[in-house]
């Protein structure tokens, strides 16, 4: 007897364990998943959609895809259709996804009375290292420890 080809259902719950390398989170839950549709024949077509439509990533995406699709007995082929989310998908998955890597943070042995002070300025040459080193210098005074970090951000 032929197995019978998996529900939709299935095969999202099948996707769920397929998560996005760059997000975090599995790509049902972040809503790159639309459309799913399966063949009496087992033949299922999967309609994904990426944040950008030159994702470099793609591939590893579609080769997880299909590798975990196919466990199913019943699936004789998959077929990815690729789109691009609009900017308001990609506002949302974004939010998804930062969310996502709050709650699985993992516990950090940082102390939640350290401080971070940020000083910047979006132009060069005005005293920001100055700043820094005289502010690291009158803390550090006062019996705290302090680092510096100096980077450019492009």
């Amino acid at each position: 007897m032929e197995p019978q080809a998996p529900s939709e259902a299935q095969v999202f719950e099948l996707l769920r364990s397929v998560i996005d390398p760059e997000l975090g989170a599995d790509i049902v839950s972040l809503g790159m998943v639309p459309t799913v549709r399966v063949a009496p024949d087992g033949a299922v077509d999967v309609g994904v959609k990426l944040t950008i439509g030159g994702c470099p990533l793609r591939s590893q995406i579609k080769r997880d895809i299909e590798s975990r699709v196919a466990v199913h007995p019943g699936v004789t082929s998959v077929h990815i259709e690729w789109g691009e989310m609009t900017p308001d998908e990609r506002t949302d998955v974004m939010m998804k996804a930062r969310w996502n890597a709050r709650e699985n943070a993992p516990d950090t042995e940082v102390p939640v009375t350290t401080r971070i002070l940020a000083i910047a300025s979006g132009k060069g040459g005005v005293g920001k290292s100055s700043v820094t080193v005289n502010l690291a210098a009158a803390v550090a005074a006062q019996g705290f420890t302090v680092g510096v970090l100096d980077a450019d951000i492009l």
